[in-house]
């Protein structure tokens, strides 16, 4: 699976971004949006995870997870959403641990 990660500002352009590659490739590429999850309002994310980065980082880890899962490995795959790196990092290496 080739999968590419689109992340920036509010106001980059990943959504436009991702909705052409959508448009152009309806029927190879995958794209996944973070957002379609839903976001839970402020305090809930306090209530359940500590924080918004809490919440955050367990969403993203979680995400790439289910991306691995629900995908074919010839499949090209975009994920779009604000993301801190750290948070990638972490779900790459939990979900596509390196082999030794």
């Amino acid at each position: 699976m080739r999968l590419v990660i689109l992340t920036g500002a509010s106001g980059s352009g990943k959504t436009t971004i991702a909705e052409q590659i959508e448009r152009q490739y309806p029927e190879s590429a995958r794209v996944f949006w973070f957002d379609s999850i839903g976001v839970p309002s402020p305090e809930d994310r306090v209530a359940g995870w500590g924080s918004g980065g809490g919440w955050q980082r367990a969403m993203t880890i979680e995400w790439l997870g289910r991306i691995k899962k629900e995908c074919r490995p010839d499949q090209p795959v975009l994920f779009e959403r604000q993301m801190r790196m750290s948070f990638i990092q972490e779900g790459l290496s939990r979900n596509w641990p390196t082999p030794r």
